[in-house]
């Protein structure tokens, strides 16, 4: 009992070490043979336990049995859980464990990159963004609540992209990501989702990006 709580202490004060890659939950069927999927970073201070609850109304708002949602679990410590990085550092770390996650999690998949989404919320948005920017297997980003958003690489051309927000976020203040997709609309085509919540994954959201994963059969 005593080695058990010392293991379960170490893992929620400890960074996750490289050799032993990020941790990652699938929902629905193994990436390398889902005809869609989407990848999905948690907040600051959280886990994938956090948000694997999502399966269940992604589901039910639409994405397809045949999908595959993936939970990707962040690599550094908070001592209450977990969060993508303290300064630009950490964070191009992150990325670049996060793509290393997805590589390994894809397998052989043949997937084209409009059947690929990564999404963040809070925290985690900053990091789907960063990935996203860089990884041309991603055709779509999600951002969810973002907090301290900086847009460090330009999203590519063919990426499609939404950002939802709450309006009475106490947290990461609407305002902010409002001005934010003025400030992207100039160069980029923005789907925009307010709603009327706070700092929370809205069912609005859920339906939002329910919709991108209704992927069409293949012909």
């Amino acid at each position: 009992m005593v080695a058990l709580m010392i293991g379960l202490g170490w893992s929620r004060l400890a960074d996750r070490p490289t050799w032993r890659g990020l941790a990652v939950q699938v929902d629905g069927p193994e990436p390398s043979s889902a005809r869609a999927v989407l990848f999905f970073l948690h907040g600051h201070g959280g886990s994938n336990a956090d948000v694997a609850w999502l399966g269940k109304p992604l589901r039910a708002a639409g994405v397809p049995s045949d999908a595959s949602i993936v939970f990707i679990e962040a690599p550094f410590a908070t001592g209450f859980g977990r969060q993508w990085g303290d300064d630009t550092a950490q964070r191009l770390i992150a990325r670049d464990r996060v793509r290393e996650a997805m590589t390994k999690v894809f397998g052989a998949s043949s997937l084209i990159p409009e059947h690929v989404l990564i999404a963040g919320f809070s925290q985690g948005a900053q990091l789907a963004a960063d990935v996203a920017a860089v990884d041309t297997r991603v055709g779509g980003v999600v951002l969810l609540s973002p907090c301290g958003f900086v847009q460090r690489d330009p999203f590519r051309e063919e990426a499609s992209l939404l950002i939802a927000h709450g309006k009475e976020d106490r947290l990461c203040k609407f305002e902010t990501t409002s001005e934010l997709v003025s400030s992207i609309e100039k160069d980029h085509a923005v789907t925009f989702v307010p709603f009327e919540s706070g700092h929370e994954i809205d069912p609005v959201e859920i339906e939002a990006v329910a919709k991108l994963l209704a992927v069409e059969p293949p012909k």
